[in-house]
């Protein structure tokens, strides 16, 4: 395998606790395939299928892993050394938005499978309260410069946040009180006591024509009834929305404020 030491990822755990295997095998594994991800994203497809990441040297004292592509055939060594670079920013930009120090979130390779990438890389660190990561490049002589360094309160502080984009946001529900919205009859019955006729639109809840009740008989009489030209005006009005499997279903309305002549 030819490699340079300026092709190096440097890795690092400053760990206090001892370390489930599992845990960072699952970070370096994590590594990796986000390196092969960035490359198809932002590289080429062909340089990702081409290019595995492995363990160059492991140290004594904290866990330090000097991590190396092996490009086979496709990437010249001075590109893999760059790509090397290029992907510690990248990870950086990742765990700065993580941590609220941008607030723009970066380009990610798959934000999904990324997000989840970087979670489990912080696993060792997050899981040990005195734990220190440090993530580098290392240079042509051997120095290493570290760009990434975060304690274990920054890691879970990071998990939380990435956690947070994981999980798929409740859909706002339209259930319950709207108030001062605007109705437009699709059809009614002259009746007081007819339950079964009504029909309005409030376009700011849905499109679609629903079915509508009155809180009391005077609520029908002036916005019915008793009103001319029903269908050339607009009721503002506060209703109780009830849905099924999302959709609205039923308005009753509550109160009426105003009516307003719509037509042309």
């Amino acid at each position: 395998m030819d490699v340079t030491p300026e092709n190096r990822l440097h890795f690092e755990l400053k760990n206090v606790l001892p370390v489930a295997v599992d845990d960072y095998a699952a970070s370096l594994q994590a590594l990796a395939e986000e390196y092969r991800r960035y490359l198809a994203a932002f590289e080429s497809p062909e340089d990702s299928a081409a290019t595995k990441m492995y363990v160059q040297e492991i140290r004594s004292g904290s866990i330090i892993n000097e991590l190396v592509p092996y490009a086979v055939g496709v990437l010249p060594l001075l590109d893999v050394a760059k790509t090397v670079s290029e992907y510690s920013d990248y990870l950086k930009a990742i765990f700065d938005w993580a941590l609220g120090k941008v607030s723009t979130k970066p380009a990610l390779a798959d934000e999904q499978h990324t997000l989840k990438s970087i979670v489990r890389i912080m696993e060792p660190t997050a899981k040990d309260q005195g734990a220190q990561m440090n993530i580098g490049v290392m240079n042509f002589h051997q120095g290493v410069t570290v760009n990434i360094s975060l304690s274990a309160m920054e890691a879970n502080a990071a998990q939380n946040f990435l956690y947070r984009h994981l999980t798929p946001q409740p859909k706002e529900t339209i259930t319950g009180d709207h108030n001062y919205v605007a109705l437009k009859w699709f059809q009614t019955r002259n009746e007081l006591k007819n339950k079964t006729g009504d029909k309005a639109r409030i376009e700011s809840i849905s499109p679609e024509p629903v079915k509508v009740l009155f809180g009391t008989d005077d609520l029908k009489n002036r916005m019915v009834i008793n009103e001319t030209n029903i269908y050339q005006k607009a009721f503002i009005v506060d209703v109780h929305v009830e849905t099924v499997d999302g959709k609205p279903i039923l308005y009753v309305v509550k109160g009426l404020h105003e009516t307003l002549d719509i037509a042309s």
